[in-house]
């Protein structure tokens, strides 16, 4: 079965997306998770060149701007995974951290979970390094969410979302 399903959505962000996939190209788990890549109607031949480089990656052409939030559950509904990571396309996966963080989150009691991000200059930013604890009910998400915007104060509040209607089930998403 598998394990982890990577959405990323796209919007004219084909070379931090190229520079996304090449840092996880450097780890043996990339071909263990499912990589998709949402387009909101992109304008610079992201789709030709990413998958020209990476043809693991599922491709979805939403047809236009959908917007983050869309576009992602769009992602959702078509991934495969048990656990869903909503992955920004800016991202630079250092040290195989995103196998680390599943094996952690997936041999844990947590119902979703945040790493900690990095500037280019190694410096810490201020974003959290969470894993919440908790069943994963609607109601317990609404109230571990709720505790985990209070905890992380002024961080941004949309580190955890939680939906997958299609299959009437709890699926965990994490955003790093």
């Amino acid at each position: 079965m598998l394990q982890l399903s990577i959405i990323i959505v796209n919007y004219n962000s084909k070379e931090y997306i190229c520079d996304c996939l090449a840092s996880a190209c450097q780890f043996s788990s990339v071909k263990d998770f499912e990589w998709i890549i949402v387009d909101n109607k992109s304008a610079d031949n992201s789709k030709e060149e990413i998958l020209n480089l990476f043809p693991f990656v599922k491709w979805i052409d939403m047809g236009y701007n959908s917007g983050f939030a869309r576009a992602n559950n769009a992602g959702i509904l078509q991934s495969q995974g048990t656990t869903v990571l909503l992955l920004n396309p800016d991202t630079i996966i250092l040290n195989d951290s995103i196998n680390k963080c599943l094996n952690r989150f997936l041999n844990g009691k947590e119902i979703a979970c945040s790493v900690q991000l990095i500037n280019p200059d190694g410096s810490s930013q201020i974003t959290g390094n969470y894993f919440m604890t908790g069943i994963p009910t609607k109601a317990g998400m609404e109230l571990h969410s709720q505790r985990f915007r209070q905890k992380a104060g002024s961080m941004q509040t949309d580190l955890c979302t939680f939906y997958h209607p299609k299959e009437k089930k709890n699926r965990v998403v994490a955003i790093l």
